[in-house]
């Protein structure tokens, strides 16, 4: 599967020294990523007819369109550690949120090849990832007010990401609406304020003006942050650099609200992805400008794409592939982990009709108290509802195994795990996520606590834990989880320690 390079990551750290730039390759491209935070691919240009997105509408149709990218992650640490380190987070062990353990020596984020390659590199601003190794977000200029125009040379190629807070949880859910007015809502002219009657209520959410009302913010949040990206690429334009800059445009997993952010299902990790080659560099890819692709991205082929097209030959350690050329992949896989301090296990795989996912802790709901959102009209309003109408999103327990089909149920409603009509493809796709697990070395199975013990007494990078069979019989660990919900008879065989 090209899901993953079958790297055993201990093994390839090893050769990481020796990844540079191709014999004869002219770094010339420019990129710039401008990424958003906890949105789903709720645009114009994805279909939305109630959102207000003008200017990534336009941007879409100077692009190409991926219409089924997805996160590795529904949590923004954990995601964004994988697209810096082109790396899986639970390959790493930093799939619980903003724990930073050690990274393999060697280990170095993309960027840094890009780096020895000529580039200048920039960060405005995104610090937000599980690692604390120097090289993982290695920069020339990285604040708030960091881009390419801080280079010294006009003719050095540059790497610049540019992150947009605008349509956080803070700014959709969280903050109070006094707050969320004065600093988003009076810059929003009222007559592209979204109107809350007409807001779309996905089958999950309580029908109520309260959480129309939360969704109607969100909608303008995205209002806002299309207006910010704008502002940016007119720069890039008055700065002459348009025609020589490939631009991406994404976020960093599903919208902040409750079943999707946190959810390993699609809600919480398809994202949309722009990605704009201007005409001076159409020899770079096959697809033309406004071309729409139903083909399978993961976050894990972001940085493994601008190395490529940048010229850079590819670390052997990077598990994706690039997205302009090659065979497709046929999977994603991705997991969800602790966030804050909400504990929870899951691992999910999509062929982009299909979405398993397996609940390792299925004795807690899905809809977790948090203190960070406690607030959260739209998740208040959710739990006030009950299980009238919420019992599949409420109960006490999850189902150890969901499947969904995405195509005759895009909002995830209905769990085919238990129907004979789906058995086949139930055995596939629960095949498909075991496999990925073993391969990737999945070492955030570990519970959370003992991870840390083990990494602090043996002062080991979580990742070489992998291939240390002498300190964990993780094969051994893989089989236990996978018990989970198997019954009390079981219980004897998940005793691994």
């Amino acid at each position: 599967m090209r899901s993953s390079s079958g790297l055993a990551l201990v093994v390839a750290v090893a050769g990481l020294a020796n990844a540079g730039p191709s014999e004869g390759a002219a770094p010339s491209p420019n990129f710039l990523w401008v990424t958003c935070e906890d949105m789903s691919p709720d645009l114009g240009c994805y279909g939305d007819e109630y959102a207000h997105s003008p200017n990534l509408d336009r941007f879409a149709g100077e692009s190409v369109v991926f219409d089924n990218a997805w996160a590795t992650a529904p949590i923004c640490s954990p995601s964004r550690s994988a697209w810096f380190f082109g790396v899986h987070q639970v390959s790493l062990g930093i799939g619980n949120h903003r724990q930073r353990y050690p990274t393999p020596d060697g280990l170095r984020g993309f960027q840094s090849y890009l780096r020895d390659a000529g580039y200048f590199v920039t960060n405005h601003t995104k610090t937000d990832i599980n690692s604390s190794a120097h090289d993982a977000l290695v920069a020339d200029a990285f604040d708030h007010g960091a881009g390419w125009w801080d280079r010294a040379s006009a003719d050095q190629p540059f790497f610049s990401i540019i992150n947009l807070s605008t349509t956080h949880a803070s700014r959709t859910t969280v903050w109070s609406r006094d707050r969320f007015e004065r600093e988003v809502g009076r810059k929003i002219e009222p007559m592209l304020r979204r109107d809350p009657d007409l807001a779309p209520v996905a089958p999950y959410q309580p029908d109520t003006p309260a959480a129309r009302s939360d969704i109607a913010r969100y909608y303008d949040c995205i209002t806002h942050m299309d207006r910010q990206v704008a502002g940016i690429l007119d720069r890039l334009e008055r700065d002459g650099l348009a025609d020589t800059t490939v631009v991406f445009f994404f976020s960093d997993h599903g919208a902040g609200m409750p079943r999707h952010k946190g959810t390993a299902l699609e809600t919480g990790l398809r994202t949309p992805l722009l990605v704009r080659v201007p005409p001076g560099l159409a020899h770079l890819v096959e697809e033309p400008p406004g071309t729409r692709t139903d083909r399978l991205v993961s976050f894990l082929d972001l940085a493994p794409t601008v190395l490529d097209l940048a010229g850079v030959d590819l670390p052997s350690h990077l598990q994706g592939r690039p997205i302009f050329r090659g065979e497709d992949r046929d999977l994603v896989f991705a997991a969800r982990d602790r966030a804050d301090e909400r504990i929870d296990c899951q691992r999910s795989v999509t062929d982009g009709r299909y979405v398993y996912l397996r609940n390792f802790l299925p004795r807690i709901p899905h809809l977790q108290p948090q203190h960070y959102q406690r607030d959260s009209i739209l998740r208040i309003e959710t739990r006030n509802a009950g299980e009238d109408g919420f019992a599949p999103w409420l109960v006490s327990r999850r189902d150890v195994e969901e499947l969904y089909d995405l195509r005759a149920d895009p909002h995830q409603i209905v769990n085919l795990a238990s129907s004979p009509a789906h058995a086949q493809t139930l055995d596939r796709m629960r095949s498909a996520l075991r496999d990925q697990i073993r391969l990737h070395r999945d070492v955030n199975l570990l519970p959370d606590a003992e991870l840390n013990r083990l990494v602090h007494e043996h002062s080991i990078a979580a990742a070489e834990l992998g291939s240390r069979a002498d300190i964990v019989p993780l094969d051994d660990v893989h089989d236990a989880a996978w018990l989970v919900g198997s019954g009390a008879d079981e219980v004897d065989r998940q005793l691994v320690f």
